[in-house]
């Protein structure tokens, strides 16, 4: 019931999607029939039947990584990591207005608004489930809404043309993050070729900055791209000295960056602390060609400590 619900209304029949390419991943923008309230966590299954016989009668859950509500309705958009098979297929069909049926919403919502400091970890597509997250509290702090009066972003990149993957949804949060509440570490394993960093050097002329470790970008001077995997225990021990109120670590990452942070919590923990585990994470099948794998994101239970 819940299909057919999501998939038609009066005078609307199925969604509508549209593929487009950034550097190794797909976005996939979906006007739906029938809009309802989005809320962090959440996921649909998705089939897009021009994708091959096999795709269109089978279903592939996918999180919701940002959406846009206007006069027109409501559209979400996906994040997918390009691997093979279904992700594959999709990449061949961007730029071309498609069919789509969804399925859901599903998923947890973690009330992270309730603590005055958010620390969040993320491993390449890993980013997808957090960006509702920030978009939510950044949103709740202007309209006083929320607890939080602080949000570090730490996300580690394989690549750094990875960053093309979220940037214009992070440059309209930043645009809302008057209260200037967002930190964004960005840890890049590997530099992109001198083509890919065009638009970073136009960035660095503009603001004439001459240190390429630290980018910032307009007025906001929170964001800073290191060229380095990420200490977690050293992050962790600052933020936990320093925090204000109290604090919650959210975290979709790869296995190994996700227990190093567990245990470093473990080792601080009071009751004014939470570690949470978002339900959506990073493939954790092996990848030949990287210590690092986030080919695709899986189902994993939630851990809430």
């Amino acid at each position: 019931m819940l299909f057919v619900f999501r998939n038609f209304s009066r005078g609307k029949w199925l969604a509508s999607a549209e593929i487009s390419e950034v550097p190794q991943a797909t976005k996939i923008d979906i006007k739906v029939p029938r809009p309802w309230k989005i809320k962090a966590g959440q996921y649909i299954y998705l089939t897009i039947p021009a994708a091959g016989f096999t795709s269109a009668i089978q279903s592939h859950p996918f999180m919701i990584a940002w959406w846009v509500r206007n006069g027109d309705g409501l559209t979400i958009s996906l994040l997918v990591k390009t691997c093979r098979g279904f992700t594959t297929q999709l990449s061949g069909l961007a730029k071309r207005p498609l069919t789509a049926f969804i399925d859901g919403p599903y998923g947890i919502e973690h009330k992270l608004g309730e603590f005055g400091t958010v620390i969040m970890f993320a491993t390449g597509i890993g980013i997808a489930a957090h960006m509702p997250y920030i978009k939510d509290l950044v949103s709740g702090y202007n309209s006083c809404e929320v607890r939080t009066h602080r949000i570090l972003l730490v996300w580690q990149l394989e690549m750094e043309s990875h960053q093309q993957w979220v940037k214009d949804w992070m440059d309209e949060v930043i645009e809302m993050d008057t209260g200037r509440i967002l930190e964004i570490e960005l840890y890049v394993l590997k530099r992109s070729n001198p083509v890919q960093l065009e638009d970073m050097d136009n960035t660095l002329m503009k603001h004439n900055l001459t240190d390429p470790k630290i980018v910032l970008y307009g007025t906001h001077q929170k964001i800073h791209k290191i060229f380095a995997p990420a200490n977690v225990r050293s992050i962790l021990n600052g933020e936990m000295i320093t925090r204000k109120g109290s604090l919650v670590v959210s975290v979709c990452a790869n296995k190994v960056m996700s227990m190093n942070i567990r245990n470093t919590i473990q080792q601080g923990m009071d009751e004014h602390m939470r570690f949470i585990e978002l339900e959506f994470q990073p493939s954790l099948h092996s990848n030949t060609t990287s210590a690092v794998s986030d080919d695709s994101m899986d189902f994993a239970c939630a851990g809430i400590a």
